[in-house]
């Protein structure tokens, strides 16, 4: 993932001995649906800047941009990312000198993007390649804006996940 977000839970943690261990599920549940809520919006986020900065030509890496849970209660992770070999490149560039991109996305793309026949493609790909290695290509960052610009909009997602967690918690002492 481009940025790392933490939800310090700890000061919770004391509050929460007070209660029984249902209360530690409640936070859980609540923080758990942030997660997913969080998720949603940096996938959205993320698919509305691949088209901004033209990282989409035939909406592959658009179509793969995803968001995923992993682990339970306080442990869980989502992460937002795509899991195309070329996702990489088009977030952060290549540097002049760097590693040669991979033949067939590119041969592929000059044949529908530019009409050539697979043996015009072939001879162009491997001079783009080698170009590309060279010179390098700018980078198109749609993954770390997603994040970076949407930081208040996260925060606010897991202050209303705290929100209905003290509210459920102050009906458990009803």
């Amino acid at each position: 993932m481009a940025g790392d977000f933490t939800v310090d839970l700890s000061e919770v943690e004391g509050f929460l001995d007070a209660f029984d261990n249902h209360a530690m599920e409640i936070v859980a549940e609540e923080v758990a649906k942030a997660m997913v809520e969080a998720g949603m919006m940096l996938e959205s986020e993320a698919k509305l800047n691949a088209r901004k900065v033209g990282a989409v030509d035939t909406g592959g890496l658009w179509g793969s941009i995803a968001w995923a849970a992993r682990g339970d209660g306080m442990g869980r992770v989502v992460e937002v990312g795509t899991p195309l070999e070329y996702g990489a490149p088009v977030e952060f560039g290549v540097r002049p000198g760097g590693r040669m991109p991979p033949f067939g996305p590119l041969r592929q793309w000059a044949e529908r993007k530019l009409g050539m026949s697979a043996g015009q493609s072939a001879v162009f790909t491997n001079n783009l390649r080698f170009r590309i290695a060279r010179r390098g290509i700018s980078a198109k960052p749609f993954l770390g804006p997603a994040f970076d610009d949407n930081i208040p909009a996260l925060e606010g997602i897991f202050a209303r996940a705290g929100d209905r967690a003290v509210a459920r918690l102050a009906r458990l002492g009803d």
